[in-house]
């Protein structure tokens, strides 16, 4: 199913999710792997997952990332008195081999975009307090209203406040711009028919 998936959306800077199939065939399949449920009673996976999957198998590495996923989490119910658990633990130690890669990287990717939320939301909170705190919200208008705008007029006002304010604000928005750069680089999925 990977290869099927990869073979049949090219990677590319377009925007397209990998064959619902696939992801959802892997889904299902670690949700019903030795689950006694199965004879008891309707085993499927959760909505909430699926819209999950389609949102992050746009990328290789998102559509890599969940194979990964579920594959360990199969690995970890292999029962050791199954007769195929010999095969059932090769196939999937190969799984996670062809996919530890990209799938570390959407992980990775994962943790970046969260903490570049975080980024924003310190970046905001640190430009009013620089900028807008104890009055220099004031003097910020004047100067932008009277057209005297300057990098000297802005470093100026900024030097009122606290470094730790100053810190934070520049340090924010060197995330959130390194962010923007590596994320415009990162691999997509293309539709296969244009």
């Amino acid at each position: 199913m990977l290869y099927f998936s990869c073979a049949l959306f090219p990677y590319s800077t377009g925007d397209y999710n990998a064959a619902p199939e696939c992801h959802q065939a892997i889904a299902t399949l670690a949700e019903l792997y030795n689950n006694p449920k199965v004879f008891t009673g309707v085993v499927k996976i959760r909505k909430a997952q699926a819209a999950q999957l389609i949102l992050d198998t746009k990328t290789a590495g998102g559509l890599h990332k969940w194979f990964n996923i579920l594959t360990r989490d199969i690995l970890r119910r292999v029962p050791k008195e199954d007769p195929s658990a010999e095969e059932t633990i090769r196939i999937c130690n190969e799984i996670i081999r062809l996919t530890d890669k990209r799938a570390s990287s959407a992980i990775v990717h994962g943790y970046a975009q969260a903490t570049n939320v975080l980024a924003a939301g310190v970046f905001a909170v640190s430009s009013y307090v620089v900028f807008a705190a104890d009055g220099r919200a004031s003097q910020l208008l004047r100067m932008v209203s009277g057209g005297s705008l300057s990098y000297s007029g802005l470093r100026s006002l900024a030097m009122q406040s606290s470094t730790r304010w100053l810190s934070a604000m520049g340090t924010s928005l060197a995330f959130i711009f390194g962010f923007g750069v590596t994320s415009s680089a990162r691999e997509s999925l293309v539709k296969a028919d244009p």
